[in-house]
């Protein structure tokens, strides 16, 4: 399993790579035997900037390798083999000599790329009939093209693992073009389109592409939909903190005023301003350096593209709040930087209106058992958040509040569908009664029936599970019936009665 394993890292939201397994599989798994006769060394400096550079342009050189290639395990792998194999040798070996063909380098890799794709088929086979299937498609920026990427949750010893099977290219990105390469990626792994459980983001083409198929939401996605609505600015605005790379140092002193200046978005913006002063003029790494306050880590700048980046930045200030205020103050500088560092509390008013987010998101995109009930748990949960107002809460962060809660509804709750809440209708602690008592669920219908009993019932026949088995199971005593919560049993086999018997 370990040979496609891959190694989440960035956050791109236009890619699969959010939604494939975070294992790296065995630590250093390709380590040569030479290894045990020499010692390893550190690089000096300049050693270490020549192996960047040449990392570099490397990446920079080849289409499609990615910035995300040298940080994976196998990436590494070959680093350590060469540097492993000149040691040996006794002196540098020439590369344009040791390398294989282009010709034969290819066959090598059809052949190993086909004994992966019989493992996955293998696999796949041993599964029930649901197979739970991801896919995106996005445009290749070196060729321009459009691109379809799946992956497929597979089951090995016991435990869930995201596994690529595509990219495919496609004729255009509409919809039509999307569906049928994705039957075709299906056809060819043996999966048929009406045992599968689809997954995408709310892109329209590849909502069209899944109209008539059994398909759940990114939750991560709208989730993060939501957030932005509340705490990203106007395209404007974000371009001018994109701009902050490239400004004169000078210049990042100077506050950004803009109507409504108390408003969150505005104080978010100026905290890009203060991250950006600290990159440019070195002193991100002095705060990293200071006796005085030893443990303060880096200010983090915000990246729309990255999910819960405005958290992060703010994490990063509050965490370094004495170092920041302490190296302002010893240059001089506090003062161009007062709408931040006068707003304290804001700031950690919304550090706690974010954090639920962050903490759900992390623990949906992640694969694991029951994820599809877990989900549905975390959204109830962040609903809850978003409706439960601390008293000392200011007025500023309330308003973010209520423009998160809105788009709650209209980017998260109304896109809603049986087949979201089938999951959530099989755990012991909710079944279904206890699915039409969540607060999402009766908020949905406050607008559309698509939830309502008759179609949630209808759900479950679908998938020729007895709906008796799905009567809630009663409040713990002392508990409101209409706030029972979902606790972390998952379901099995043992835990429902035979299709056709009484519950």
């Amino acid at each position: 399993m370990e040979e496609w394993q891959i190694r989440m890292k960035g956050s791109s939201t236009s890619t699969l790579l959010r939604h494939m397994d975070g294992c790296e599989g065995k630590k250093n798994p390709h380590q040569a035997t030479i290894s045990s006769y020499f010692q390893s060394k550190s690089l000096n400096k300049a050693q270490r900037e020549q192996l960047t550079n040449s990392l570099v342009e490397a990446v920079a050189a080849l289409p499609g390798l990615g910035f995300i290639s040298p940080s994976k395990s196998e990436f590494l792998a070959l680093i350590q083999t060469v540097s492993d194999l000149t040691a040996r040798a006794g002196a540098p070996i020439d590369a344009a000599r040791e390398v294989v063909s282009d010709v034969t380098l290819r066959n090598k890799m059809i052949e190993k790329a086909r004994s992966r794709e019989e493992l996955v088929r293998s696999l796949l086979s041993k599964q029930g009939t649901c197979k739970q299937v991801l896919l995106d498609g996005w445009r290749n920026p070196y060729t321009h093209g459009e691109v379809l990427g799946v992956t497929v949750v597979v089951i090995k010893d016991a435990q869930p693992y995201a596994v690529a099977i595509a990219p495919r290219d496609l004729p255009s990105g509409k919809s039509k073009d999307l569906g049928e390469a994705l039957a075709e990626v299906c056809d060819n792994f043996n999966i048929k389109m009406i045992d599968g459980l689809f997954t995408s983001d709310s892109c329209n083409a590849n909502l069209s592409a899944l109209r008539n198929l059994p398909s759940i939401p990114c939750y991560c996605h709208l989730v993060q939909l939501a957030v932005d609505e509340g705490v990203i600015p106007s395209k404007t605005e974000m371009a001018e903190t994109a701009g902050y790379r490239e400004v004169a140092l000078p210049s990042l002193l100077a506050a950004q005023p803009r109507p409504g200046g108390s408003s969150t978005k505005t104080l978010l913006n100026e905290c890009s301003r203060l991250v950006a002063f600290f990159k440019r003029s070195q002193l991100n790494k002095a705060l990293t350096e200071l006796r005085e306050i030893p443990g303060l880590i880096k200010l983090k700048q915000r990246n729309i593209t990255r999910w819960d980046s405005s958290l992060l930045m703010i994490s990063s200030i509050l965490a370094s709040w004495d170092g920041v205020t302490l190296l302002l103050a010893r240059r001089g500088q506090t003062r161009h930087f007062e709408t931040v560092l006068s707003q304290k509390q804001m700031l950690m008013d919304l550090s706690s209106l974010l954090s639920p987010f962050r903490a759900a998101t992390k623990d949906m995109e992640r694969v694991q058992r029951g994820v599809a009930a877990i989900g549905i748990r975390r959204l109830e949960e962040c609903w809850v958040h978003l409706n439960t107002t601390p008293a000392n809460e200011s007025e500023a962060v309330t308003e973010t509040r209520r423009a998160m809660r809105k788009a709650f509804v209209n980017k998260v709750i109304m896109r809603l569908t049986p087949d979201a809440l089938l999951g959530a209708m099989m755990e012991p602690r909710y079944k279904l009664a206890g699915v039409e008592r969540l607060g999402i669920v009766r908020e949905f219908r406050k607008k559309d029936d698509l939830l309502d009993r008759e179609n949630l019932v209808g759900e479950l026949k679908v998938w020729t599970i007895n709906e008796n088995v799905h009567e809630c199971v009663a409040a713990d005593e002392g508990e409101d019936e209409a706030t029972v919560a979902l606790d972390d049993s998952r379901i099995s086999p043992g835990t429902l009665p035979e299709v056709g018997k009484p519950a």
